[in-house]
């Protein structure tokens, strides 16, 4: 994992998350068509604020790993497998989520990080600046 990818890492985990997962589809899609079924799931979640990864395996699956905050019930995710769980930051969601990602979004009303996980984040040494985290990687 790069460094970059452990300071998406930490970052997110100054959040307090509802729900992790991986979802895949049914058929094959492109990264782009992958983040436009991820961001109409999130619409049915209004609430949520959310960090959505998009990954692709080196045999082509392109497949999204969630986090999810804010909200307490998910509707079925319903275009392909899809295993999401409550959220357990002792298990490292947050920087499985990021670990691979080809392209990202935080999605919603994101809440400010509490000063105490956010101080705890920079303190740790992390470079990456929160005003200019949401971004775009690698398009396909």
């Amino acid at each position: 994992m790069s460094q970059y990818h452990r300071e998406v890492g930490k970052y997110l985990s100054t959040f307090t998350w509802t729900f992790f997962g991986t979802v895949t589809f049914s058929r094959p899609v492109s990264v782009i068509r992958a983040v436009k079924y991820v961001e109409e799931y999130l619409d049915w979640h209004p609430r949520c604020f959310a960090f959505y990864a998009i990954e692709k395996k080196p045999y082509g699956e392109v497949h999204a790993h969630l986090l999810i905050g804010r909200v307490t019930d998910l509707v079925n995710w319903g275009l392909g497998r899809s295993e999401i769980q409550p959220y357990d930051k002792e298990k490292g969601g947050c920087w499985y989520a990021s670990k691979q990602m080809i392209e990202w979004n935080l999605w919603g009303a994101f809440p400010k990080a509490k000063p105490a996980n956010a101080s705890r984040w920079w303190r740790e040494g992390c470079t990456l600046d929160p005003t200019n985290i949401v971004g775009l990687m690698n398009r396909d």
